[in-house]
């Protein structure tokens, strides 16, 4: 009898213990905070080069919900998960090519499904929470094509690449910072033009230099004229360079020369002249001989050929042209300005063509002997030419 009060009192009380529960409202799941991380965005080159996001690049400044379990997420822009690090430190980037992935910290528990490479995060399933979403930019370098320009310098006629000279692929610019750099062969900056096209060579001299494309991130230092693009500090990537030879024509040396026009013949002597630099090769090569307008005189087959004598009195010059097939314009009568092709003259030399004084005066008689002076009056001999 004893043993059965107690039974029955057991069974009451848990009808009391379920009746009072059938009174509490039920709970409501709280929903988790997610993670907050900052650092970055980061840029890097795919150029072979290791590219890890340095320790300390990334801190949790509000840590989230804590779910039990938690871990780094990599995805590319529409979620696929490409890797699921130990460590933000840990994933070489330059391995992915270019592109642009995200770093993410996910918090979750152990139920969790679909937390697998080739995923998508929209597909995971259970409870978790993705921190923000931090950029990291893998870029290529850009590549020029275009070239090689050979300009003809130091004729007063500008030379620049033209519209279409170059084109740019691939790369694209870092924080929308990107332009032109000129440098020389050593790689020093000569200069920084707003496009390849302003730049006129023929005032350059002659010589060789370098087109290049930067693209790179702010805070990049050394990037002014006279500095060596060894100097560059910062997240930068270099183009290819396209050459540009800056060339003249030749170099000649000798005269002036000096004719008087008497009726014998004035020759500038054989060796009279020399080449002392042949300057560019064209193909085809001559003398010309202008008067000082640029207005073609004679296309002599050698220097020592005119006879500047029959010229008349007056300053003409000798030039020494090089010149491509299919030049126009070369012809007795026409000036140098209209000449139309690829060619290259050299320094000009005077040839003054002087005419002989003529004296008018006298006779003049004199008697000598008597003590008395005999000079020529003044004004009375007066030079002429």
């Amino acid at each position: 009898m004893k043993f059965l009060k107690q039974f029955y009192f057991v069974l009451a009380l848990g009808a009391l213990i379920a009746s009072c529960n059938d009174d509490e409202e039920p709970t409501t799941p709280v929903d988790p905070d997610a993670s907050v991380i900052s650092g970055g965005p980061f840029n890097f080159i795919v150029d072979g080069v290791a590219d890890n996001i340095p320790d300390g690049a990334i801190t949790i400044t509000d840590s989230g919900t804590d779910l039990g379990e938690s871990g780094w997420v990599v995805t590319d822009l529409a979620g696929e998960i490409l890797g699921l690090p130990p460590s933000f430190t840990g994933p070489d980037f330059d391995d992915a090519g270019s592109g642009v992935c995200q770093v993410w910290y996910i918090s979750y528990d152990a139920a969790l499904t679909g937390l697998s490479v080739g995923n998508n995060v929209s597909d995971l399933d259970g409870t978790f929470v993705l921190s923000n979403p931090i950029n990291v930019n893998r870029l290529d370098a850009p590549t020029l094509s275009g070239g090689p320009f050979e300009f003809i310098v130091g004729n007063g006629v500008a030379d620049n690449i033209p519209e279409d000279g170059i084109t740019v692929e691939g790369g694209f610019a870092l924080d929308n910072q990107s332009g032109w750099v000129v440098t020389d062969d050593n790689g020093m900056i000569l200069g920084l033009p707003p496009a390849f096209t302003a730049v006129d060579f023929d005032g350059a001299g002659v010589g060789v230099c370098f087109v290049w494309y930067i693209t790179y991130a702010e805070g990049l230092t050394g990037l002014d004229v006279g500095n060596n693009t060894s100097d560059l500090s910062g997240t930068y990537e270099l183009s290819n360079s396209i050459t540009v030879n800056r060339e003249s024509g030749a170099t000649i040396e000798g005269g002036p020369f000096n004719f008087i026009v008497d009726g014998v013949a004035d020759n500038i002597p054989e060796g009279g002249i020399t080449i002392t630099d042949s300057g560019i090769d064209l193909g085809e090569s001559g003398w010309v001989v202008t008067d000082l307008d640029g207005n073609i005189l004679g296309l002599p087959p050698t220097f020592t050929a005119p006879d500047f004598d029959e010229a008349g009195s007056g300053v003409c010059q000798v030039w020494y042209l090089s010149y491509e097939s299919g030049l126009t314009g070369l012809a007795t009568g026409n000036n140098v300005a209209d000449l139309e092709g690829r060619y290259a003259l050299s320094n000009p030399i005077d040839v003054n063509r002087l005419d002989a004084p003529t004296l008018a005066g006298g006779p003049f008689t004199f008697t000598v002997g008597d003590g008395v002076a005999d000079n020529i009056p003044e004004g009375g001999i007066t030079v002429e030419g």
